[in-house]
């Protein structure tokens, strides 16, 4: 597997994120409505130091269902930190999300603007970069998105998508990536029962296919790229929210595979607590890690 071209895609992914997936209510999380927070943590070992690294907390709180602010540190490279607030209207419907990097005293921007047409997600304003993005999306009569063009200020094409249905659930998403008015990539995802089973891409450097398999609550079990595999466990909550997971991923930084442990914790609106945040020696020892201790070192205080 090219691996720079892993982190290529990988980057652009994040620009041309699907709008209609942000996760903002608990019920996305596989959580009720009655959560005030979710706080994950994830660890990786650290080969120089001989421990484990506490490398990501991401802390999610939420009122009335919705998620109200979204936290991040992490420390890949360095410390780094961001801040999200999510707005929304009479109808619980997204309508805007603002950024701040400072937590300590957070000065926000407005990060994503969304609007609805008869209650359908119709355009999305990214601001934050040199140049506003827009996304517009168009439905069919029976409310299924059909396509979405995205561009810049200038009215400069970025992407073009079209979705092609076999049934309301199984489709096929077709994208293309362009780069200064000009097409540089093609993306296909197939999708069943509204879970991506297949991505090929197409461009500049060649051809790859990325297949994938889900459990049975629609969670990513395997990555295949045809020459690597990543797998990913679970453990499950009451409510079926995960709070613990181990994924096989490649580590950019390091330039090899990983594993990275995930641990959360669920706080109720009464005070009750489900799972923890912290590592759980005995969950990693069985995955049989060849490491040489389980001693863990968290600079994200």
């Amino acid at each position: 597997m090219n691996m720079k071209k892993f982190v290529l895609f990988a980057l652009l992914l994040s620009i041309f994120s699907n709008a209609q997936t942000e996760k903002y209510k608990t019920a996305d999380y596989a959580l009720p409505e009655n959560v005030k927070s979710y706080h994950t943590f994830t660890y990786l070992y650290d080969v120089p130091s001989g421990k484990f690294k506490t490398v990501e907390k991401k802390l999610l709180f939420f009122e009335n269902g919705m998620l109200k602010t979204d936290f991040l540190m992490d420390n890949y490279l360095g410390i780094y930190a961001n801040l999200k607030t999510y707005e929304y209207n009479d109808q619980k419907q997204l309508i805007a999300i603002k950024e701040a990097s400072d937590y300590q005293n957070p000065k926000y921007y407005l990060s994503k603007e969304f609007f609805y047409t008869q209650n359908q997600l119709t355009k999305v304003i990214t601001h934050g970069g040199s140049k506003k993005i827009i996304k517009e999306m168009t439905y069919d009569k029976s409310g299924k998105i059909i396509q979405s063009k995205t561009f810049d200020e200038d009215n400069v094409v970025m992407e073009e998508v079209k979705y092609n249905y076999t049934t309301p659930t199984d489709y096929t998403v077709v994208s293309k990536i362009f780069s200064n008015g000009k097409e540089i990539s093609i993306i296909e995802d197939k999708y069943v029962k509204y879970l991506m089973m297949s991505k090929k891409i197409n461009d500049s450097l060649g051809n790859i296919l990325y297949q994938y398999e889900y459990d049975s609550k629609g969670n990513r079990i395997l990555l295949d790229d045809g020459l690597d595999e990543y797998h990913t466990n679970y453990i499950y909550g009451k409510t079926g929210a995960i709070l613990k997971s181990r994924a096989t991923e490649y580590d950019e930084f390091d330039d090899s595979l990983s594993n990275f442990f995930k641990f959360s914790e669920i706080t109720f609106t009464d005070g009750t607590k489900e799972g923890s945040k912290n590592f759980d020696t005995t969950y990693v020892k069985s995955f049989n890690v060849s490491v040489l201790s389980y001693d863990v070192v968290d600079d994200l205080k």
